[in-house]
């Protein structure tokens, strides 16, 4: 493995900090600590893959993960008069940011380098991947007073429509005023999209349709800032596709956050131009939602789930509770799952994480224990201990920045395996005003072997 090669360019880019946005490798976190399942996280995976960063956030988001944050934020369902007051900054600027990642046989597992420049209304963004960087993407965009133009790559987040949609190539022309809104596309093979909205009263209305001469499909949403809700319906359908979102937060010292996503169908034929992670588009209900009460250092996490498959009818219902302490010397976080609600609390679930902060040191432990049922708890449960220290400092020239290393050992649930070995995870990092990167390196040990390097990534990032 390359890990010389990692370093050196970690080094020579002089960064390192993990970053907020989703990656493959939070995914596996998230799995490793129990809490997705399998298709679960077989559906952000691809969701990453495929590039919809976007899509990968809000099934995060709804999933109650840890918020992330998107490396292009979502366009605003709101008028564009309506805006806060500029904040006067340089007319240009831009970033190069950087992501490889390899497994223990040194196969490329991602390699893709973005770059952004923005000079006034005008801005340009290319993302090259693969092997030599050989597959290309770009956008040069033109955004003021309400008028927008995009030419390139189009994500649907960035045209404000609410239901996931394919990346495609092409132009998009609009106009976002006080009252109305107007957009249409022309992609590379000929497909057509159309918009047309109204602003009333903070809420925004929108009609869509879309047509590629196969397969025409139309789109009615009302959005405010914190609700979405909105119908799907397109030909050889034989009914629409329901979606609502929520992402609300209360303002004051006891603060209110409730994120959630709901999909209902009942049709499993979804044609161009929807692409809906695969979990939900074999349900005929889907939702997710979170509810989180925090005051001061304490905060309780509510999640429900619930899943009805077409093919089988049988809800799927998933309910969560944990409990936090978050700040101060003491911190703590306990929490239990059903993982499958239908007839009392199916597949349990309980974890424990204590930990021990002083100075720039948090020393934590996290165990859990799931089973398929409550009879199926007495093995050893899966423990991590590890050990994080952040350092705020000043690196002269570069101004004020932070460093941070972390390093984690994990014991599996039912001890080691062939298939569910020891994991070691190392991560560094360094964050400065305009320079910042991470690495990550994952080893294993597996009975009777030595440690061995499974996985390693670097991210990389320069603004200016």
């Amino acid at each position: 493995m390359r890990f010389l090669y990692l370093l050196f360019v970690l080094f020579l880019l002089l960064a390192s900090k993990l970053f907020a946005e989703i990656s493959v490798e939070q995914v596996y976190w998230w799995w490793d600590d129990g809490l997705i399942e399998y298709g679960e996280a077989d559906d952000l995976l691809l969701l990453i893959e495929s590039g919809d960063e976007e899509g990968a956030c809000i099934y995060a988001d709804a999933l109650g993960l840890e918020k992330c944050e998107l490396a292009r934020p979502r366009k605003k369902q709101v008028s564009s008069k309506k805006k806060t007051p500029k904040i006067e900054k340089k007319n240009w600027g831009g970033s190069v940011r950087y992501q490889e990642s390899r497994d223990s046989s040194d196969a490329l597992l991602l390699r893709k380098l973005e770059t952004k420049l923005h000079y006034e209304a005008f801005a340009f963004r290319g993302i090259f991947s693969g092997e030599t960087l050989e597959n290309a993407t770009w956008q040069l965009a033109y955004r003021r007073d309400g008028y927008e133009a995009l030419l390139g790559e189009i994500r649907y987040g960035e045209i404000g429509i609410n239901f996931p949609l394919e990346v495609r190539e092409g132009t998009w022309l609009a106009y976002d005023g006080e009252l109305l809104k107007l957009g249409g596309a022309l992609f590379t093979d000929s497909a057509v999209a159309a918009n047309v909205g109204v602003h009333i009263g903070g809420m925004t209305l929108d009609a869509w349709t879309f047509d590629d001469s196969k397969n025409r499909a139309v789109a009615i949403e009302s959005s405010n800032e914190n609700f979405a809700a909105g119908v799907w319906y397109a030909r050889g359908m034989e009914s629409p596709l329901y979606r609502a979102s929520v992402d609300f937060k209360s303002e004051g010292k006891f603060k209110i956050l409730w994120n959630g996503l709901f999909y209902a169908l009942e049709d499993s034929i979804l044609p161009y131009p929807l692409k809906l992670p695969a979990s939900v588009r074999k349900s005929r209900f889907w939702a997710s939602q979170t509810q989180k009460f925090l005051y001061s250092d304490y905060g309780v996490a509510l999640v429900e789930r619930l899943q009805i498959p077409l093919d089988t009818g049988r809800a799927l219902p998933y309910v969560s509770a944990t409990i936090q302490k978050s700040k101060g010397l003491f911190r703590m976080l306990a929490g239990v799952a059903c993982r499958d609600a239908g007839e009392g609390c199916g597949r349990p679930q309980f974890r424990a994480e204590p930990g021990f902060a002083y100075g720039g040191a948090l020393f934590y432990s996290k165990l859990r224990l799931q089973g398929e049922s409550f009879n199926d708890l007495e093995h050893s449960p899966r423990v991590a201990v590890g050990v994080k220290y952040t350092l705020k400092q000043d690196f002269g020239d570069f101004q004020k920045g932070s460093t941070f290393f972390r390093s984690e050992f994990v014991v599996p649930e039912r001890g080691a395996t062939e298939r569910s070995p020891y994991k070691f995870n190392e991560d560094a990092g360094i964050s400065l005003k305009n320079i910042s990167a991470s690495i990550r390196l994952v080893f294993i040990k597996r009975p009777e072997e030595s440690f061995k390097a499974e996985r390693a990534g670097i991210t990389a990032e320069m603004k200016f």
